[in-house]
């Protein structure tokens, strides 16, 4: 009896130890995957070639981009990568990290960091830039993945970079104290405008 329960362990055992190889190769040759999803896109950006990036998607898919509105379906993605394809500015930097990639189903999840360097005529120096994104890869049946929603924003503080007071995170604004909130008008000027009205009606 203790025979066959030990020889039930050691089978369950096994079968454990295979499943969880099975999966750790699994997920190496996702990470491969997206590894090389990543360097076709890093190189289209550098590339300025806009056409490869809209062909990433799936047709029903999502980008949610950092300041723009949100665009649904390939047909919207490929409009607006259109529209860009005429903005003047040049990338001359362009870097995707992974930190960490889960799957869920046929779907595979990508987290992680941008990097990037950009020139505009006229300007004296390059603008960079650094943020995180997250990425949801839709699994096809030839085993490719084709990005099936996005988002990504700046770590960079726009108001901080612009020098505006008030928006270092949930701070008073420094003008709250020398303005009136009625449009923005300054106390005194409301004060005084309240003096005359007054004398008016005397």
């Amino acid at each position: 009896m203790k025979s066959n329960q030990t020889k039930f362990v050691l089978l369950i055992t096994a079968v454990l130890f295979l499943c969880t190889n099975i999966l750790a190769q699994d997920m190496v040759q996702i990470r491969e995957k997206v590894d090389a999803f990543n360097a076709t896109l890093t190189k289209a950006m550098l590339e300025n070639d806009m056409d490869t990036p809209v062909s990433l998607y799936t047709n029903e898919c999502w980008s949610l981009p950092s300041y723009s509105p949100m665009l649904i379906g390939k047909a919207a993605i490929k409009k607006a990568a259109k529209e860009n394809a005429d903005n003047p500015m040049k990338m001359t930097a362009f870097k995707l990290k992974t930190v960490d990639i889960f799957t869920e189903g046929n779907l595979v999840i990508d987290i992680g960091k941008y990097e990037l360097e950009f020139e505009m005529p006229g300007m004296p120096e390059p603008m960079t830039d650094k943020g995180k994104y997250l990425t949801i890869f839709e699994m096809q049946d030839d085993g490719s993945l084709l990005m099936k929603a996005e988002t990504w924003n700046t770590d960079m503080n726009p108001w901080e970079m612009m020098g505006e007071p008030g928006h270092d995170g949930g701070h008073e604004m420094e003008h709250h104290d020398n303005h009136n909130m009625d449009h923005g008008k300054p106390k005194k000027e409301m004060k005084e405008k309240k003096s005359a009205k007054e004398m008016k009606k005397k």
